[in-house]
């Protein structure tokens, strides 16, 4: 991984931690980010998730995500 690399690494990793209250208790939360390519369009959920949506990356400022997931966006845009 070069230098720049690196650094948008870190980008995603601090935007991705933040500390939350889920289901009346307070957790620390962390954001895992991939670039894949998906071998078909089946999504299979956990019952702690009633939809999804996959969006263009280019496109993030659309759409009305928490605060703390634009860095992540921005940093992957850099690459």
């Amino acid at each position: 991984m070069n230098g720049q690399n690196q650094e948008n690494s870190a980008d995603w990793i601090r935007a991705a931690a933040r500390e939350g209250t889920v289901k009346g208790e307070q957790w620390q939360i962390v954001g895992t980010f991939f670039e894949v390519q998906a071998e078909n369009n089946r999504v299979q959920l956990s019952e702690d998730h009633d939809h999804f949506l996959w969006i263009d990356p280019q496109e993030y400022k659309k759409y009305n995500l928490i605060l703390n997931l634009v860095p992540a966006f921005e940093a992957y845009l850099k690459k």
